[in-house]
């Protein structure tokens, strides 16, 4: 170890004491516009909204308004890793594909081949290989590509609303009905008290929102708990940020949420209707009617991060640190002494010879690098000093936008501590491994015996803060991951994986409201919300 004595605590910049993340709110509007949409690409924020329109912002600040090819109003849109996809009133609505990432106006927007669709379409996702959207009168379409749509099979004449990926099907009739299939045709039902209008999903916790501030939340999709959100109004939108969920809605409504149990109602700039939300990794925006129509909260990169008091936890950092050591990260917001058994630490895994060091205070953290911190008292932290990871377009990357490159240490097999390194979740799914040039998805990877398709993050629940890990991989459901800002993991290296060159690649597909979808022969489902009227 490079030294086992104490230190005394440095203060410096760096890591910040946590940000208002979600409370406090600045509003701009762009055209006379309502709404009703919005997503981030990783590169780019795009609202959709009536009569065709749609706006482009890269920092939520300034907005560009390309061509529509459609004056029907559009309601939803989701993102693939390189297609946007807008869904409204007479179907499906405009396909922007990404051509030149680095433009003012980076979409191309044209109308997809598709069957004639004279219902209106409400709800959009991307499962991980096919956008699915709904609509009126039970309305369910799936395409693997935007442009070419077939009908699939509804168990309901419903006017359905909002999707998220997971393993059941969420319809509502007054009530709402958790259906699950795995093939569109066979459907199962459980029922609940609710009129709701959207839903997210944390990798761990479903959350719908709905008429009356209802809030319900469920970790399975078939049990749910109703909550108090603390207000009385419609809530229409939700996004889960890595770290805490956001809700929006009528009379200019937000409302933060660790943990989709606890709420708080926070004071608004505007009384007018909220129907979107959407988490880029250092910022919230919103959107809806009349002026503002687009409003911001401004946030530290990953939102706020909690560290437990006295409790290893596996970290990666969210972002570029502006400044890098220890001691500019973390010596702001971290008490007492420093060292190996002090009041806090921060440890790194190396490989050659394998052990585990204790950094210096003065020791660079790298992004993509796993670490293990201690503190005794905790702390809620934050990175403001920072600038988006950088990414790039190696052969296999899924995203148009890029990926960001973590390269393995293949010495020999093994279990390699690694850091997520982008400020929002992503679909464990959507990476891949480039093996010698060649592009692998996390199961061929597996299955060719270069690195195991499965994450394991420690949750420091065992006794006496030892803790014990969760496994997640990207084909069993109920074990599918999605990586958070601010998480450290282990990945596993295999017998074929020595001495080859190995690469994991993080795509920019966020993944801040849907859940994860098996894939291959296992079961596909969605998750649905299916008021019975738009209130």
């Amino acid at each position: 170890m490079k030294y086992q004595r104490r230190l005394a605590l440095l203060l410096s910049p760096g890591l910040t004491l946590a940000a208002p993340c979600g409370v406090n709110w600045t509003g701009q509007t762009v055209g006379a516009i309502a709404f009703r949409g919005i997503t981030w690409s990783g590169l780019h924020f795009v609202a959709v909204g009536g009569g065709g329109a749609i706006a482009i912002g890269i920092d939520g600040q300034n907005w560009s308004s390309p061509s529509s090819v459609t004056a029907n109003g559009l309601n939803g849109i989701a993102w693939s890793g390189s297609r946007f996809v807008a869904v409204g009133g007479a179907g499906i609505g405009p396909v922007g594909t990404i051509v030149a990432t680095g433009s003012e106006d980076p979409s191309i927007w044209t109308l997809p081949t598709t069957p004639p669709i004279t219902q209106i379409l409400r709800g959009i996702a991307w499962s991980g290989s096919k956008f699915v959207a709904v609509g009126d009168a039970g309305t369910i379409l799936t395409s693997s590509d935007g442009d070419n749509w077939a009908f699939a099979a509804s168990p309901t004449t419903a006017n359905l609303y909002s999707l998220t990926w997971s393993v059941r099907l969420l319809v509502e009739g007054g009530s709402i009905m958790i259906l699950t299939t795995a093939n569109f045709i066979t459907w199962s039902t459980v029922a609940i008290t609710g009129d709701f209008r959207s839903i997210a999903w944390s990798g761990s916790q479903f959350v719908a929102v709905g008429v009356s501030g209802k809030i319900y939340t469920s970790s399975t999709g078939e049990s749910w708990q109703s909550q108090t959100s603390g207000v009385t109004v419609t809530l229409r939108g939700i996004t889960w940020s890595g770290n805490q969920f956001v809700a929006v809605g009528n009379n200019g409504t937000t409302l933060t949420s660790p943990d989709g149990v606890n709420w708080s109602p926070h004071t608004s700039i505007t009384t007018l209707t909220l129907y979107g939300i959407a988490w880029s990794g250092n910022q919230f925006v919103g959107v809806g009617q009349g002026s503002p129509n687009i409003l911001t909260s401004v946030c530290p990169w990953g939102d706020n991060f909690t560290l437990a008091d006295n409790r290893w936890t596996m970290i990666g950092l969210p972002a570029a640190p502006t400044n890098n050591t220890v001691n500019d990260l973390f010596g702001a917001t971290l008490t007492g002494t420093y060292g190996d058994g002090a009041d806090w630490e921060v440890w790194q895994r190396l490989y050659s010879p394998v052990r585990y060091d204790l950094l210096e205070l003065t020791d660079p953290m790298a992004l993509g690098t796993g670490y293990w911190i201690r503190s005794t008292t905790g702390a809620t932290v934050s990175l403001s000093a920072a600038s988006a990871p950088v990414l790039t377009h190696p052969t296999g990357c899924p995203s148009t936008v890029g990926c960001y490159a973590i390269s393995l240490d293949t010495a020999q097999a093994g279990y390699k501590l690694v850091g997520f390194p982008l400020p929002y979740p992503i679909g464990w799914w959507d990476v891949r491994v480039v093996v010698n040039g060649t592009s692998y998805t996390l199961d061929s990877a597996e299955k060719s015996n270069f690195l195991a398709s499965t994450y394991w993050a420690y949750n420091g629940t065992g006794t006496g803060g030892s803790g014990s890990y969760e496994v997640y991989d990207d084909l069993t459901p109920g074990m599918i991951g999605m990586p958070l800002p601010w998480q450290g993991w282990w990945v596993k290296v295999l017998d074929g994986g020595i001495g080859q060159p190995i690469t994991l690649l993080i795509p920019a597909i966020p993944k801040v409201s849907q859940a994860p979808a098996p894939k291959g022969g296992l079961e596909r489902v969605l998750e649905l919300v299916f008021p019975a009227a738009q209130a």
